[in-house]
């Protein structure tokens, strides 16, 4: 079926919800099986960069490490939100 004229589909890309806070600051969101623990850590001259653990929750449950692209991440907030991109960008690819 399809849509009436002047009439948009659904967005259908994830939104980023607020997840839980972790103790370290980080982030933790839950996409389809997976847990994505976002966070930034500071590095040179005010900026942060996004770190990024990805962990199944069904058997094998290991985390693992995601490489981020560091980008220019002027607040922590910005570095998470590129993380959790990153994340969901890795779940579709490989999870």
């Amino acid at each position: 079926m399809r849509p009436a004229l002047g009439r948009r589909m659904a967005h259908t890309v994830p939104m980023m919800d607020v997840g839980v806070l972790a103790k370290d600051g980080s982030r933790i969101f839950r996409h389809r099986d997976y847990e994505l623990q976002c966070g930034a850590r500071p590095a040179d001259s005010g900026r942060f960069v996004p770190v990024l653990v990805v962990c199944k929750q069904v058997w094998p449950t290991r985390p693992r490490s995601i490489a981020v692209d560091r980008g220019e991440h002027l607040t922590e907030q910005t570095a998470i939100e590129a993380a959790y991109a990153q994340g969901i960008e890795w779940v579709r690819n490989y999870g």
